[in-house]
């Protein structure tokens, strides 16, 4: 579809759990306001988010000043909003990866303010006994946590 009269632009979300959300853009929107818009209405903060859309799906760069209709996004596009912190726990708990495979699927640090995840991570894997070739990460912190 094209756009409409009004210069509205429909994106029908797709959220992570499963719900939906039909937005109103503007046809000149930037891939950069969608996911304010998004931070907005979905508390998913911009840096977490992988927006995939179109068949073959494609990923919307995260960082792109580009109008979402040149990048591809058209008016009545399901988007599919992944929030990467979620994936990144979901790959943690589930002991398929390495740690050195999650250090590479790490979500971006929240803001300037934040000490970077990468660092946080290592220190983690340090305190806990882990080297980047373990799988175990929880099995790892439970049996060095005290049972409550």
């Amino acid at each position: 579809g094209g756009v409409a009269a009004d210069g509205a632009m429909r994106v029908r979300l797709r959220l992570p759990l499963g719900g939906r959300l039909d937005l109103q853009v503007d046809a000149r929107s930037r891939a950069v306001d969608l996911r304010t818009l998004l931070h907005e209405r979905t508390g998913v903060p911009a840096g977490h988010q992988r927006l995939r859309f179109g068949y073959p799906p494609r990923v919307l760069p995260s960082d792109s000043e580009e109008l979402l209709a040149d990048a591809g996004v058209r008016d009545g596009e399901v988007v599919y909003l992944e929030n990467l912190r979620d994936l990144f726990l979901g790959n943690l708990e589930s002991g398929a990866f390495t740690m050195r495979e999650l250090l590479e699927r790490l979500p971006p640090s929240g803001g300037n303010d934040e000490e970077p995840v990468e660092e946080l991570f290592c220190e983690a894997l340090q305190a806990f006994g882990l080297d980047l070739e373990s799988r175990g990460f929880w099995e790892a912190v439970r049996a060095r946590m005290p049972l409550l």
